[in-house]
Formats: C-alpha cells, sequence, structure tokens
C-alpha cells in the first residue's frame, strides 16, 4: 500500500534535524471509538517515551476536568475508558472541543505551555 506509517515519519524528522517535532494524542470522545483511541494513545506514549520524542498529550489533558479529576466515557458497559470531560466539549457522545465549551482554552493554554518550554521556557 502507500499509506505513511511511522517510517515514513521517521525519516521525514532525519531529513530537518533542525527542526523539532511535536507527536500527539488524538482526542477521546464520550462514547464513539473510546477504546481504539484509549489504545492508540497508550502506544503513541510508549513510542514517544522509547523514542525519546516530544508528546503534547491532549488525551491526558481532556480526560481530566480543572481539579485534575478523570473523565470517563459515557458508554455502560461496565469498563471505564478516559474521554473527553463534559466541561470541555458541547457534544454528547463525540470528543470535538466545541464552540462553547473551555475545551478550547484549555489546550490552548497547555499548547502555549508546550511551545514556551521548547523555546527555553523553564517554570
Amino acid at each position: 500500500t502507500s499509506a505513511y506509517d511511522v517510517y515514513d515519519l521517521e525519516a521525514f524528522i532525519a531529513q530537518h534535524p533542525d527542526k523539532e517535532f511535536i507527536f500527539w494524542s488524538t482526542s477521546l470522545a464520550r462514547s464513539i471509538g473510546t477504546r481504539t483511541a484509549t489504545e492508540f494513545n497508550n502506544q503513541m506514549r510508549r513510542y514517544a517515551i522509547e523514542h525519546d520524542k516530544i508528546l503534547f498529550d491532549m488525551a491526558d489533558i481532556i480526560s481530566h476536568d480543572r481539579f485534575g479529576n478523570p473523565c470517563y466515557d459515557n458508554v455502560n458497559d461496565g469498563v471505564n475508558y478516559p474521554a473527553i470531560c463534559t466541561d470541555y466539549t458541547t457534544e454528547l457522545d463525540g470528543g470535538h472541543l466545541g464552540s462553547v465549551s473551555g475545551g478550547k482554552i484549555v489546550m490552548a493554554k497547555a499548547f502555549w505551555v508546550l511551545m514556551a518550554q521548547i523555546a527555553g521556557w523553564r517554570p
């Protein structure tokens, strides 16, 4: 197939040693694809650690409320998968940050901190 994979990405990164590349976990819906997203994010975290990559862990950020409490999916199947907190989305089942939710602000602040740290800021 002609699909791109992590080896293509690593080759691209190797061609640009003067650039910083950021790996990213995926957003977490309230009920759609929560198991698959959780597995992907766990793999992404392992890959970033094992290969010394910068990881913007969006999934971890949006699956905790402003007090640090974890949020879980709304599927009644006996399994609690991490999910976007209700304060961060206007969707009942999806995982978009929402037009009137606090999710955009939380993510913007987190990304600003990441960019500042890459630039050398140490809190």
